[in-house]
């Protein structure tokens, strides 16, 4: 997929060294605006490719104390509704099958703050292409033990890793575990700035999934809320970030 270009809010050559948010789609970027003045906001694209070059260019620049990916996720624990926020303790990469730990004293700290959202914690898993079917979802979570799925953390934690920054990752559940996406939702994938345009001409292909469409929108609207929401408590929160540590 064509990873949209990089562009950060508040994020110039000589801006000091602050916590990096990556989110792949610009409603998910606008979702933690409130966040803007504390942390450097990215829109990264879709897929580990935009993703990594995102997380590359803002940890090789200085600016990064910290890199956060944030976003939506399709759910794997059958347990979880559309909504709920995951704080990922550690990620996975279900291509190499390696894993990626983030840093404890920063996870209770964030569930701490977001408990009031009834944020909850488990393993994320990043995959190379869009897990669109119930069956597939469950296989997942059978092999990998992982809570949600998304394609991107794994890339901003791998170079995390290799900048020797830490890492953590704040997902809300788009689709859960037990549905199918239409096929129509997954045009606007490749260009996230014509995202409406892309998902309504594939929908005039298959008009039969207006339906599932339709509710997947509301799904969205609901997880982009909750992130919204949490981006709000974590404005001002004391101690967020107190546990990261420079290079």
């Amino acid at each position: 997929m064509k990873p949209a270009a990089p562009h950060s809010h508040g994020a110039g050559a000589k801006a000091s060294r602050k916590p990096v948010i990556l989110a792949a789609m610009p409603a998910e970027l606008n979702s933690c605006e409130p966040l803007a003045k504390r942390c450097h906001t990215v829109l990264a694209g879709v897929g580990d490719s935009a993703a990594m070059h995102a997380a590359q260019s803002v940890a090789t620049s200085g600016q990064a104390s910290l890199l956060m990916s944030w976003g939506t996720a399709g759910g794997l624990d059958p347990a979880l509704k559309p909504g709920t926020l995951v704080i990922c303790t550690r990620i996975v990469d279900a291509t190499t099958g390696q894993y990626f730990e983030a840093r404890p004293k920063l996870v209770a700290r964030l569930g701490e703050i977001l408990k009031p959202l009834r944020a909850v914690t488990g393993a994320g898993l990043t995959t190379g292409m869009a897990v669109t079917t119930r069956d597939r979802k469950s296989a997942l979570h059978v092999a990998h033990e992982c809570t949600v799925v998304d394609m991107e953390s794994a890339a901003i934690a791998r170079v995390a890793r290799d900048e020797g920054l830490p890492f953590i990752a704040l997902r809300a559940v788009l689709d859960p575990a037990g549905s199918n996406l239409p096929v129509s939702a997954l045009a606007g994938m490749d260009n996230p700035d014509e995202a409406t345009r892309a998902t309504l001409r594939a929908l005039a292909r298959r008009p039969w999934e207006l339906p599932s469409l339709c509710q997947l929108a509301l799904w969205y609207r609901r997880s982009l809320h909750m992130l919204s929401s949490a981006a709000l408590l974590m404005e001002n929160a004391p101690g967020l970030f107190s546990e990261v540590t420079s290079r």
